[in-house]
């Protein structure tokens, strides 16, 4: 009896763990939404016009990126500076979903190019969020989303891919 209640403890906090997790990520990309809305447009733009582009540019820099991180933990002295890289490549997925927190509020609402509605824009993140929870459907839109929104991210941040208007 005692296993069956620190199991369905353990999983009580699991699930809780999750959750806070996924609420920290959306209450940082709301403020990151609202700190630069301007790069945030550009993410947006680049995400839902290049999306091909975005996730062969993302899937590159996350694989070189990676393997940058594991070369340099073998290296003693270079241990901080691959988890300082490490860091970064984990920001810039996590604010390159901004792209994808909109195009799905723009959908929920079914207004696209609206303006930001903050209230919207947490309930489609949200969603997005409770979608990646799927088991193997929701790991593989994760991945695609991510590395999608790490090449929006990247393409914004210099200045490339800007959508024909």
């Amino acid at each position: 009896m005692e296993k069956l209640v620190a199991t369905a403890l353990a999983v009580i906090a699991g699930t809780c763990a999750i959750l806070v997790l996924k609420a920290a990520v959306v209450a940082w990309n709301l403020w990151f939404a609202c700190a630069r809305p301007e790069f945030s447009e550009r993410i947006y733009r680049v995400y839902t016009g290049h999306p091909v582009r975005a996730g062969i540019i993302g899937a590159i820099n996350t694989a070189v990126g990676l393997f940058a991180v594991l070369v340099m933990l073998q290296i003693k002295p270079l241990g901080l500076l691959a988890i300082l890289l490490f860091g970064g490549i984990c920001a810039v997925h996590l604010w390159g979903r901004i792209g994808a927190y909109r195009l799905t509020a723009d959908r929920l609402a079914g207004a696209p190019d609206a303006p930001l509605d903050h209230s919207a824009w947490v309930r489609a993140a949200a969603v997005t969020e409770l979608a990646f929870l799927v088991p193997l459907v929701g790991q593989i839109l994760y991945l695609g989303v991510t590395l999608r929104a790490a090449g929006a991210f990247v393409l914004a941040a210099l200045g490339r891919g800007k959508p024909e208007e």
